[in-house]
C-alpha cells in the first residue's frame, strides 16, 4: 500500500511540474530551442521515470482524481513539445543535408533506439513491406527501418504539412528510393500488402485504428502499436489492448531506462 505522505508528496511535485511545463509552453514561441521549456520537460520526465513504484502502485496513483486530471493536458503539452523538436531537426536536415542531426536531441535519440529494437524483434529484412502511420515531420522509425534493414517502407500522414516536411526530410537524407509516401485514402490498399504496420506515438485513437484495420490486414500481419505504461502515460497515450480478440499480443518492447514509449507487438 502507498502511504498517505508518499502520495501527497508525489502529487504536490507532479502538480508543480505539470503547471510549470504548461506555463513555459504558453510563453514560448519555439519550445525546441527554449532552455526553460527543456528544463521543465526534463524535470517532469525525471520525476516520472525515477520513481520506484510497482506497476500496481502506479495504476493506483493514476486512478486518483487529482492526478488523473493532469493526463490530458500534460499529454497535449508533451506532444506539442515533441513535435516542435521534430520539426526543428527536420528543418536542419533539409537545410544542411546533415544526417547526424537525427541523433542531436535526447528525445529523438530515444525514439531512434526504440525503432532499432522493433526492427530486430520483428526480424525485418529487405523484402519486408512496412506501412508506417503517423510519423510526423521527422519519421524516425521509417528512417531506421530503411537504413538498418533495407525494408520497403510506405508512410502515410493525416496532416498534409507534416507529410510535406517528411518528404523533404527523406529526400535530404537520400532515402527517396527506399521510402514511399501515400495519401490517407490509400491506407487500406497498402495495409493489405503490409507485413508490418506501425501505429506511431504521434497519433491518437490507436485502438480505433486497430479495430478498423482488423478486417483489412491479412492474417499473420504484425502490428506495432506504440503505447505508454504506468506513470509514463502522463506523457504519452496509453492504449488499452483489452477486448481485441482478433489480435494476439506476442510481445512488448520496452524502452531504455529513460525512454517513454513501449511497443505492443500484435499478430493478426
Amino acid at each position: 500500500m502507498l502511504s498517505v505522505p508518499t502520495v501527497q508528496v508525489f502529487h504536490e511535485n507532479l502538480s508543480q511540474l505539470c503547471h510549470e511545463l504548461h506555463d513555459k509552453l504558453r510563453t514560448s514561441e519555439h519550445p525546441a530551442v527554449d532552455q526553460k521549456v527543456e528544463l521543465a520537460v526534463k524535470a517532469l520526465e525525471e520525476l516520472l521515470l525515477a520513481q520506484r513504484f510497482t506497476p500496481a502502485q502506479e495504476k493506483t496513483l493514476l486512478k486518483i482524481d487529482t492526478i488523473s486530471q493532469h493526463v490530458p493536458l500534460t499529454q497535449e503539452a508533451y506532444a506539442y513539445y515533441e513535435k516542435d523538436v521534430a520539426k526543428t531537426i527536420a528543418q536542419g536536415i533539409i537545410e544542411q543535408r546533415d544526417q547526424s542531426l537525427i541523433l542531436s536531441h535526447s528525445n529523438v535519440k530515444r525514439k531512434y533506439y526504440q525503432a532499432v529494437k522493433e526492427a530486430h524483434f520483428t526480424n525485418m529484412k529487405a523484402h519486408t513491406n512496412v506501412l508506417a502511420i503517423g510519423n510526423g515531420p521527422l519519421p524516425i522509425s521509417p528512417i531506421v527501418y530503411a537504413t538498418k534493414t533495407g525494408a520497403r517502407i510506405t508512410i502515410v500522414e493525416t496532416e498534409a504539412r507534416d507529410q510535406n516536411e517528411a518528404v523533404q526530410t527523406i529526400t535530404a537524407m537520400g532515402l527517396s528510393k527506399k521510402i514511399n509516401f501515400i495519401g490517407t485514402q490509400q491506407i487500406n490498399t497498402h495495409a493489405k500488402k503490409a507485413d508490418i504496420v506501425l501505429l506511431s506515438g504521434s497519433i491518437t485513437n490507436k485502438r480505433k485504428i486497430l479495430e478498423e484495420l482488423v478486417n483489412v490486414v491479412n492474417p499473420g500481419t504484425v502490428m506495432l502499436c506504440r503505447t505508454a505504461t504506468g506513470l509514463r502515460s502522463l506523457l504519452r497515450e496509453h492504449v488499452s489492448l483489452a477486448r481485441l480478440p482478433e489480435y494476439t499480443k506476442i510481445g512488448m518492447i520496452h524502452p531504455s531506462k529513460n525512454g517513454i514509449e513501449s511497443t505492443a507487438v500484435l499478430l493478426r
